[in-house]
């Protein structure tokens, strides 16, 4: 995911992926039994939910929820639809009635427009980003004040991570990521979580909500 934006047009994104199980047929039995018939045999089932889980687990890396709602990057559309086009293609390889379909709705949160809605999007991407690795930094103090030289390389790509959940190409974001990095660089942990703490109580004081 690139994290230079050229635009501040992002979409929400709607996959409509096929399900395996479909039913064919019911068949009462009695008040506590009923005699289900599947369109599709067990292994074409499973099949169809691994793709299922494989497809939203790549949609989830370009994406972020907001009030159940994915948000996507403009610049990172092209990536979605060869991703459509890849798993229709897969997806009907098991059956021809197994299609994908991808719907994208525009919001505008250019700079000249930004409002209650802009807002509310960056809160819960600051909430998403700064809670993610502030339940790191947690993790990492439980184990004791010396931060290992591997804990402290994770914590660096981790912060390299989160550069592409900055979806709005926010320099607020930008900038406390950098500050975080190069405090990190030298294991300065222990400012950052008191400071991330912080930041996310006033966040969530502030309405700022984000759905995982």
């Amino acid at each position: 995911m690139t994290t230079n934006t050229k635009t501040n047009t992002v979409y929400i994104v709607r996959f409509k992926l096929p399900v395996g199980i479909r039913l064919k047929g019911q068949k009462r039995l009695s008040a506590y039994r009923d005699v289900l018939t599947y369109q599709f045999h067990e292994k074409l089932r499973k099949k169809v939910e691994a793709l299922r889980m494989h497809y939203r687990h790549l949609l989830k890396r370009y994406s972020i929820s907001f009030y159940g709602l994915p948000l996507v990057r403009e610049d990172d559309l092209p990536i979605l639809q060869k991703w459509v086009a890849a798993a229709d293609k897969e997806f009907r390889e098991l059956h021809e009635s197994l299609r994908v379909r991808c719907v994208t709705i525009p919001i505008d949160l250019s700079a000249g427009k930004k409002g209650e809605i802009y807002e509310a999007v960056n809160g819960a991407i600051k909430q998403h980003i700064y809670g993610e690795i502030f339940e790191r930094l947690q993790h990492l103090s439980k184990k004791g004040k010396d931060l290992p030289e591997n804990s402290r390389r994770a914590l660096l790509k981790l912060v390299d991570r989160m550069k592409t959940w900055n979806l709005l190409g926010s320099k607020d974001i930008s900038d406390k990521l950098e500050q975080m990095a190069q405090r990190f660089a030298v294991s300065a942990t222990a400012p950052v979580e008191e400071e991330l703490e912080s930041q996310l109580k006033k966040l969530t004081a502030e309405g700022a909500w984000v759905e995982l």
